[in-house]
């Protein structure tokens, strides 16, 4: 996968590399549980935006007027999987809630947005969202174990 990210924050969470690693090991997942078909050379875009923007997107798109983590935009270009939006206040909230370090918040969102991409859906609850969820612990566990001895943390 080609990996495309724009910040608009100039914050620290914008690491090329780590998120390269995370879309890798991912992409590989989802590979392995014949989600994708394949390694892709789609693009995929993570943008990273403040909470005024996200919240007015999510108010544009999803009419729903509050600040939220993460937000995925489709594409119309055959070559893209999408972009993904993430609110880096919301990761640096969320991550001391979630017990995670902000990066652990960072790839856990950057999977969700892109389970959404590739047509998961958690917001009518039910089987689908149960689905998406498992699917989302499983290989956000695997990623854990397999980062963690790499002394990122």
């Amino acid at each position: 996968m080609k990996l495309e990210i724009i910040d608009y924050t100039n914050s620290s969470l914008a690491d090329r590399k780590f998120l390269k690693d995370c879309g890798q090991f991912f992409e590989n997942a989802l590979v392995k549980r014949k989600i994708l078909p394949a390694p892709s050379h789609k693009k995929l875009i993570i943008t990273f935006i403040s909470p005024i923007t996200i919240q007015s997107l999510n108010k544009q798109f999803l009419k729903k007027d509050c600040v939220t983590d993460v937000l995925s935009f489709s594409s119309l270009e055959k070559d893209s999987f999408g972009e993904i939006a993430l609110c880096t206040e919301k990761i640096k909230s969320q991550a001391l809630v979630q017990g995670f370090t902000v990066k652990e918040e960072t790839a856990y969102l950057v999977l969700h947005g892109f389970l959404h991409l590739l047509g998961y859906q958690h917001e009518q609850g039910g089987r689908p969202a149960k689905i998406m969820y498992q699917i989302q612990d499983e290989i956000f566990s695997q990623w854990q174990s397999s980062w963690s001895g790499k002394a990122h943390l």
